[in-house]
């Protein structure tokens, strides 16, 4: 090895020490200026930072006169095997680096991907973790996500609920959406702007079906789910409104 190999692989490591560290401050505050998330920032540095690590060794190696081709073709059986195996894991990093750039969620946001829903606990170069309103935590592989439609209950200041109410067919419809609507007026989930709406959706045989659409702030889901039915149940029982059967529950979603 002659001195300028030896001079060249001095400055290729000093750009391994002082350049990277320099690498990943310049990125850290550039993307400070397009994400607020504590999260993401780290982990698409740690991906630029294993790149330019990757390709300051390799040409460390290539100084030492270590062919890396043939190094890596004499790996043989065990490197297409190791190949494989690592399949998975690059396109898990591919995918989640795609994610992290769109960001379709947040720590904390409650999702949902096909039939999982909870809230996101961790996001790592890999996977995310999801916690299950039955406490129960689920991994979600990246390429999973980026295939799959994510719908996120949480990132609107405002949620619909749609509560569906089957009374029977001889009440006053009027009288009964009247009722409805003082009820969500005096509950205190229940905001104002948009008003809360009521419709009749069908009427069949003895039944008349009614929708109670109500929006509430996303920060207090499950106390507005409880306080929203009990306030309908109470009026029914105060106003004698006779149910045909138990309501059911769906919900929408609206921009801030």
């Amino acid at each position: 090895m002659d001195y300028g190999s030896i001079l060249r692989i001095g400055i290729l490591l000093a750009a391994g020490f002082y350049g990277i560290a320099a690498l990943k401050r310049i990125l850290t505050r550039a993307l400070q200026r397009l994400y607020s998330d504590s999260v993401r920032i780290p982990i698409l540095v740690r991906v630029v930072t294993y790149l330019a690590a990757f390709i300051i060794g390799a040409s460390i190696l290539q100084e030492l006169g270590i062919n890396i081709t043939a190094l890596l073709g004499a790996a043989g059986i065990l490197g297409v095997a190791i190949g494989f195996a690592a399949q998975a894991s690059v396109s898990n990093i591919i995918s989640g680096i795609f994610i992290l750039i769109e960001h379709p969620f947040s720590l904390d946001d409650e999702i949902q991907i096909d039939e999982f829903t909870g809230k996101v606990v961790d996001i790592n170069l890999f996977s995310i973790g999801l916690l299950t309103p039955d406490h129960r935590t689920i991994r979600i592989p990246h390429e999973k996500l980026l295939k799959n439609i994510i719908i996120n209950k949480t990132n609107r200041a405002k949620r619909r609920y749609e509560i569906s109410v089957s009374v029977a067919y001889d009440e006053d419809l009027e009288r009964v959406r009247t009722v409805f609507v003082n009820a969500m007026r005096n509950e205190s989930y229940c905001l104002m702007s948009p008003e809360p709406l009521i419709w009749v959706d069908s009427i069949n045989g003895d039944m008349a079906q009614l929708t109670v659409a109500v929006w509430v702030d996303s920060s207090k889901l499950m106390e507005a789910k409880q306080r929203l039915f009990g306030a309908l149940y109470a009026a029914c029982k105060k106003e004698n409104i006779k149910l045909h059967q138990p309501s059911t529950l769906s919900v929408n979603v609206t921009q801030k």
